[in-house]
């Protein structure tokens, strides 16, 4: 099913890629001090806070960073996108 895109979404409608990086951490097992030690070691410093910020949705993901959370948690890009049976 196509996932409809607009500006009229609520905020946290629109950034599925915040909920999608708990889900994808917690299922590693991985608290946020943790990820931000995994991205340290990956040469990007990104503190608990912003992580914390960004599974909230108070704060968009790059897409650089989306390349490294992804490289953090050993998983493909497209598991930050949709639902997992897409």
């Amino acid at each position: 099913m196509p996932v409809e895109i607009g500006f009229n979404l609520p905020r946290d409608a629109r950034n599925i890629t915040g909920r999608k990086l708990r889900e994808l951490r917690h299922a590693a097992d991985l608290s946020q001090m943790e990820l931000e030690e995994r991205l340290g070691r990956l040469g990007y410093e990104l503190t608990q806070s912003l992580i914390a910020r960004i599974e909230s949705g108070k704060r968009s993901v790059w897409d650089y960073e989306l390349a490294l959370f992804a490289k953090a948690l050993k998983v493909p890009v497209w598991r930050f996108f949709g639902d997992d049976a897409d």
